[in-house]
């Protein structure tokens, strides 16, 4: 053995006695700490040195020089243990040969292997260690912890630490904070939407949904989608509860903005009953004719008006007259910038049409009969002979043309008559559609005559449609012609008639642009066969005309509350089936 292996034996076989054999694991921790190699080993090396330097005085001072113990064959630590167990410091030899010789004058200089400490004091008094200093040396060995266990400590150093308590374990990351972002819905629309979070997250599973109050929404756990229709407006709380892997189950509260339904919005104020020209909000007819025929009629004040509490603007006339087999209809909308223009669509439906039901069961309806009967014989359809196309026309001058002709007239007898009123034939402002249909052998006869916007047209039994009508709009978006003095002259009237002979009819229909303008939306628009199909079908589907019963006129007039956005004037639609 080394002599810097005896110094640490030594030093920690010291240490062993006096901690006790069953606290050599505890000691073995203490050697293997940072705060024993940097602290305590140098102090022993401190205390080696003043040992040394009382002993060479001490020897110096006797008769017979004292050697010091050679250690080299001293006895192995303690069992369990060895100085090979832990990590050593080099430090200064011990000279075995300190005999009489070395004296005082030898200090400073140069040990064998080694350099020799300085000595503090070179005096040849001795002070030997008494048990007072031995004690210190014990005390400052052991110092009782607050657990009343022995600590290793080395006074004036920091105590070596505890190793006692176990490692903390892994601490798990925390979650990702989710959040659940549901679009708008809206009342009575149905909705549909996959519970996702907002952030891409992978093992997410919704459990369950729940609200504080029912508004019409259920969660489906085998689509995981919140559906249904809202029944209610407002912003609701919904909590959702889910769950993702290696973590315990969770819920948020999120909210859902359900808008109202938009005709929840609009206003239906009442029109003033006291007015000198009230009439009904709406109305409705239908006529069951003669040889098959049915005329069916609804009318019904739109939203715009509604919610002012103004007055329904569009009127219409039916007829069927069983003597001659003519169907007649008449549709007419009031310009909404004329503050008479209610009356004036009723003037024009009510007298037109009466003048028209005069005019066909008349001479003059004799000679449309045999206009029409006469083209037949030819074999050729009207358009393709324009001489039997400008017998049809003249026909229809004095029969349509003039029940127009007529109607405008009692307008200004009108204005006259309710002079106290304070309005002018331009009060009275209205467009005016014409139709009539008759049935021959050979097929069925339909003319029409309009003047202002709306729509008149021929369905066919296989679907197809035919436009039977110029579309007049004014000179800016959203402005029409009206019946008036520059409309009714000849060339006026004729240009604006039309007819055509159909051998499968299915029906002619006539309506305002509260209807024309949301379903057909321009003038191409209405001669595309396939928006006719939609409009008789949305009709059929609701209204079931096909019943032809008596309560069909009001099925229609439910039917033209229908909602198109932007589309919200009075609306009339009139047919021939």
């Amino acid at each position: 053995m080394q002599p810097s292996d005896l110094k640490i034996a030594f030093v920690q076989g010291l240490l062993a006695h006096y901690l006790g054999v069953k606290e050599k694991a505890l000691l073995g921790a203490f050697f293997a700490s940072d705060d024993y190699q940097k602290h305590v080993l140098p102090l022993f090396t401190d205390i080696e040195v003043a040992l040394k330097n009382r002993w060479q005085r001490f020897s110096a001072s006797q008769a017979t020089p004292l050697v010091l113990r050679d250690f080299s064959a001293a006895s192995p630590l303690p069992a369990n243990l060895t100085h090979d167990s832990f990590p050593t410091t080099p430090s200064p030899a011990l000279d075995g040969n300190c005999g009489a010789d070395q004296t005082a004058s030898d200090e400073g200089k140069e040990l064998s292997g080694t350099h020799a400490p300085t000595v503090v004091n070179s005096t040849a008094s001795h002070t030997s260690l008494d048990e007072g200093a031995q004690s210190g040396i014990e005390k400052s060995l052991t110092t009782p912890d607050t657990n009343g266990t022995s600590t290793p400590s080395i006074s004036g150093l920091p105590a070596a630490p505890k190793r006692t308590a176990p490692l903390p374990k892994q601490v798990k990351s925390m979650p990702i904070k989710l959040e659940f972002t549901l679009p708008n819905a809206n009342v009575g629309l149905e909705y549909s939407y996959g519970l996702l979070p907002s952030k891409e997250v992978q093992g997410i599973t919704v459990n369950g949904v729940t609200t504080k109050e029912d508004f019409g929404l259920r969660y489906e756990m085998s689509t995981g989608r919140l559906l249904g229709t809202p029944t209610k407006a407002g912003e609701f709380e919904v909590t959702i509860l889910f769950s993702r892997s290696e973590h315990p189950p969770e819920q948020i509260t999120t909210r859902l903005i359900v808008n109202p339904d938009p005709k929840s919005l609009w206003k239906n104020l009442p029109s003033d009953e006291g007015d000198p020209y009230w009439k009904p909000d709406e109305d409705q007819q239908f006529i069951e004719g003669s040889d098959g025929w049915s005329l069916v009629a609804g009318s019904k004040r739109g939203r715009s008006h509604a919610q002012k509490g103004t007055f329904r603007d569009d009127d219409f006339f039916l007829y069927s007259q069983p003597q001659t087999g003519w169907q007649i209809a008449v549709v007419s909308d009031g310009a909404g910038s004329a503050k008479f223009s209610r009356r004036g669509s009723a003037i024009i439906c009510k007298e037109g049409g009466e003048h028209l039901e005069q005019a066909l069961s008349g001479k003059e309806g004799e000679k449309l009969n045999a206009a029409v009967e006469a083209w037949q014989a030819n074999g050729l359809p009207p358009q393709e002979d324009d001489t039997q196309k400008r017998v049809i026309k003249n026909q229809l001058f004095v029969t349509l043309g003039y029940a127009a002709h007529f109607a405008f007239k009692r307008i200004r007898e009108e204005c006259e008559r309710r002079s106290e009123l304070g309005g002018v034939v331009k009060d009275y402002s209205s467009t005016i559609l014409i139709g009539i249909a008759k049935r021959f052998p050979f097929g069925v006869f339909c003319a029409s005559f309009n003047i202002g916007d709306g729509a008149i047209g021929v369905m066919h039994s296989d679907g197809s449609a035919q436009l039977l009508c110029e579309p007049d709009g004014g000179d800016f978006s959203g402005q029409t012609r009206f019946l008036s003095q520059d409309t009714v002259t000849q060339d006026e009237l004729l240009k604006r008639l039309k007819f055509s002979m159909v051998t499968d009819f299915s029906g002619l229909y006539l309506m305002t642009d509260g209807i024309s303008d949301p379903y057909f939306q321009t003038d191409k628009g209405m001669e595309m066969p396939e928006r006719w199909a939609k409009l008789i079908q949305d009709i059929e589907d609701e209204a079931a005309l096909s019943q032809r019963d008596s309560d069909s006129g009001r099925r229609l007039v439910s039917w033209l509350d229908f909602w198109s956005k932007g589309e919200h004037d009075d609306r009339t639609f009139a047919a021939i089936f």
